[in-house]
């Protein structure tokens, strides 16, 4: 019986060897037409090629059929029923009644196939016909083969693995189990602060799922290479590499975990002791083990990509699906805070001692990087290790300030001398950052490193997180909602006439919030704290300036450093400063509306609108209840022609003294940009250029109650080139950017385009629409960006 068979194993011919390939086709789909060319060339070969080739395949099929069971190779073969049904419970190859149908059908069709090729073979006869004809006599038993070919393999699979799969399938579901019921553990250990048990959590799913691993490749080498090539058992590939994207996660969690664990035995960052390690220590650590275990994931994340849901139980395929999704996100966060950490690090004084001056800017009280400077803090640290943090009112070293500088002209209004707490006049951070490190130290002050700026919002939000702190002192609980009202009435009218420090609830509160912050008993809530520092700087309600060149332009690529940004087209930004204003710009709605008109040959004229509502009027606190005094600034492209202002108030400013008869000093920048105004007869509105753009000024007053509409028009200095009988399209775009420490303003903007234009593209996607071009509305709580392609 062997022997017959090995004869009839003899006389097939597969037709892939002609192209050098596998004698097995596995995929059975989309190959059989270039068979049929690679016969159309072969019967053109002399007789030897043709025997060599049968030789070869003989041979080969010989060495192939020994390793077969005989009795299912020949039901396959013969196209009977299997006796039997092979079904691995998703761990291995699953063989059923559907699929060998689905083989047989293949093989009926591959029959018809190669009658087309005897007719193929009658027109190609030549004078060696007979020994062709030979040759042909050969396809009928080749095509049976082929198209049962991934049968056989399958049989073979599961004969030669099936055995030893039903004995770990068992060991397998224990550990799967363990693992599913160790990640709810996880959530528990997490939450009930138990970092070290975090740990051991996730070192045991890791060796869980190795174990899973190690037990499935035990069935064969290189086995998810094979299987992962077969259709009928994908499924285990798919299994497979789930499980190994496990593994790499497990891992990269376990030294995540082992961070969490190093960061929760500092006791409190803000109070250093000998006993407890550092915070640089704590980075150290923490920037080789973000790097692995960005490398863990990334591998993780190759592995995901190669998962079928569908593959998988029903259950688990949206979950699957979702991760698929969200894994890149995780992955680009992670990366983000590793290029992030050597700005952290330095930060942290890791590099050496860092000295930083903390500047707390009260956006109820608007200035152009924030608002007014009332309190400012000096904080000493040294490889993660805060030596000193000090707090105190502004005055108090500006009260030492001996040299006399000319302010700029709005600040005259209400002050003769430029001092500390009015140094923040320039709208770009940066600029403001040196003329208040360049004021601080000439109050006695030390040379500080870096500046860094934070507003009420970010406070308000830590509140959110830590709930009330208890004042006793003061007899009141401060909380996220009371904040602003009981700190501005402390320091406006509650504070000791007698000591006058009415600052000094800032300086006694700030330590209470950051102690809870970074309690070990908050620590659950660091990931709330990260997004609340993520959402301020990205608001820019925290600033940052670095007298590091090469940091400060890391912090500028992050957009934290409060620069006015450069654009090679449109732009809008509305600076307010409140000039005795009181605290009113707490109570205050802005509205921007900005309608661009695109004329027909290309040129633009932009109409902007701000609209101030004044909440004030009987609210209980007296400085809610007072004129908004502002000197608002709008920048626009540089070059940008105006053409028409309204809603205004026109006022002139005189100097309280004689500057020069008194000997003060004149800054330099000051003088040259008050030296450019231009006045426009009309309107009275100051016009000059300043950091790459042209800048609007008037002074806008609201009561209590009222509101106010303030309009510029202008002609933008570029055109589009757009032509439509050449097809010739141009690009229209602009960028809104917020003011540092404003809460938010509503935008709308609207594009209007001539007769015979169109829109062509357009971002963001959200754009509306219209009649005669678009509308976009959001908020102005972060800088903004919409763009127009217009042929």
């Amino acid at each position: 019986m062997l022997q017959n068979r090995n004869n009839k194993k003899s006389k097939i011919v597969d037709l892939r060897s002609y192209k050098k390939s596998e004698y097995f086709d596995l995929e059975l789909n989309n190959t059989f037409e270039e068979d049929e060319l690679s016969l159309v060339e072969a019967l053109r070969e002399d007789e030897k090629k043709v025997e060599r080739v049968n030789r070869e395949v003989e041979n080969k099929l010989k060495e192939e059929a020994s390793s077969f069971n005989e009795v299912v190779f020949d039901k396959i073969l013969e196209g009977q029923e299997l006796p039997f049904k092979i079904v691995s419970d998703g761990f291995g190859v699953e063989i059923v009644e559907e699929k060998q149908k689905r083989i047989r059908e293949k093989f009926k069709e591959r029959q018809e196939r190669q009658e087309n090729l005897f007719r193929i073979k009658k027109n190609l006869r030549t004078e060696n016909n007979q020994d062709k004809k030979n040759f042909t006599n050969f396809l009928k038993p080749a095509l049976a083969f082929s198209g049962f070919g991934l049968a056989i393999f399958l049989v073979f699979f599961v004969t030669r693995f099936i055995s030893y799969g039903f004995q770990i399938k068992d060991q397998v579901m224990v550990k799967g189990a363990s693992v599913v019921s160790d990640l709810d553990k996880v959530k528990v250990d997490f939450q009930s602060k138990n970092f070290s048990q975090l740990v051991l959590d996730f070192e045991k799913i890791q060796k869980d799922i190795n174990y899973i691993n190690t037990k499935l490749e035990k069935m064969e080498g290189g086995l998810p290479e094979i299987v992962g090539k077969i259709p009928f058992i994908s499924k285990y590939s798919s299994a497979k590499n789930l499980l190994e994207a496990g593994n790499e996660m497990a891992k990269a969690m376990v030294l995540i975990s082992k961070s969490v664990e190093e960061f929760s035995e500092i006791e409190n960052p803000l109070i250093f002791e000998e006993n407890q390690s550092s915070m640089g220590d704590f980075f150290l650590n923490l920037e080789k083990q973000m790097i692995l275990s960005e490398e863990y994931l990334k591998t993780a994340e190759e592995k995901i990509e190669t998962v079928d849901p569908s593959d998988l139980p029903v259950e688990y395929q949206a979950k699957v699906e979702e991760l698929k999704i969200n894994f890149p996100k995780a992955l680009k966060i992670l990366s983000e805070f590793n290029q992030k950490q050597f700005i952290l690090k330095d930060l942290l004084g890791y590099n050496g001692h860092r000295k930083y001056l903390f500047l707390f800017q009260n956006n109820h009280e608007m200035r152009a990087t924030g608002g007014f400077i009332g309190s400012y803090g000096v904080l000493n640290i040294h490889d993660g290790e805060i030596k000193n943090f000090f707090i105190d009112g502004i005055f108090n070293p500006d009260g030492q300030l001996s040299t006399r500088v000319v302010p700029p002209k709005p600040i005259q209004k209400i002050s003769t001398n430029w001092s500390t707490h009015d140094a923040n006049w320039y709208p770009d951070f940066p600029t403001s950052a040196e003329k208040i490190s360049w004021f601080y130290e000439k109050t006695g002050g030390p040379t500080v490193d870096g500046i860094i700026t934070l507003t009420p919002t970010v406070v308000k939000k830590l509140l959110k997180i830590t709930g009330p702190i208890e004042m006793s002192e003061y007899g009141l609980t401060i909380s996220a909602d009371n904040f602003m009202e009981n700190i501005q009435f402390e320091v406006e009218v509650n504070y000791n006439k007698e000591k006058n420090k009415p600052k000094k609830i800032i300086a006694d509160l700030t330590p209470k919030i950051l102690d809870k912050v970074f309690s070990k008993d908050n620590l659950s809530d660091f990931p709330k704290t990260l997004q609340v520092l993520s959402e301020s700087l990205n608001e820019k309600h925290v600033l940052i300036y670095s007298e590091n060149s090469e940091i400060q332009k890391m912090v500028s690529g992050l957009g934290w450093s409060g620069e006015v940004l450069e654009t090679s087209r449109d732009y809008l930004m509305v600076v307010n400063s409140n000039i005795n204003g009181y605290k009113t710009d707490g109570v205050i709605d802005q509205k921007i509306e900005h309608n661009i008109e695109i004329e027909n040959d290309g040129s633009m004229v932009d109409t902007v609108v701000i609209e101030r509502f004044h909440n004030g009027g009987s609210m209980k606190q007296s400085w809610w209840n007072q004129v908004n005094a502002n000197y608002m600034r709008v920048y626009v492209p540089e070059g940008s022609e105006l053409l028409e202002v309204e809603g205004y108030t026109r006022e002139i400013i005189d100097s309280p003294v004689n500057y020069d008869k008194l000997g003060f000093k004149r800054d330099e920048l000051v003088s040259s940009l008050e030296a450019s105004i231009e006045v426009d007869r009309e309107s009275g509105t100051e016009i000059w250029n300043e950091a790459g753009k042209t800048v609007f000024g008037n002074w806008v007053y609201v009561s209590p109650q009222e509101k106010v509409r303030v309009m510029y028009k202008y002609r933008l200095p570029f055109k589009l080139e757009i032509d439509r009988e050449q097809e010739k399209m141009d690009s229209y775009s602009v960028l809104y950017q917020k003011q540092s420490g404003m809460e938010y303003s509503d935008l709308k903007t609207e594009i209007k385009i001539s007769g015979d234009q169109e829109i062509f593209w357009k971002y963001p996607n959200e754009i509306n629409n219209g009649e005669s071009g678009i509308q976009y509305q959001t908020d102005l709580k972060k800088d903004r960006f919409l763009g127009i392609v217009v042929k």
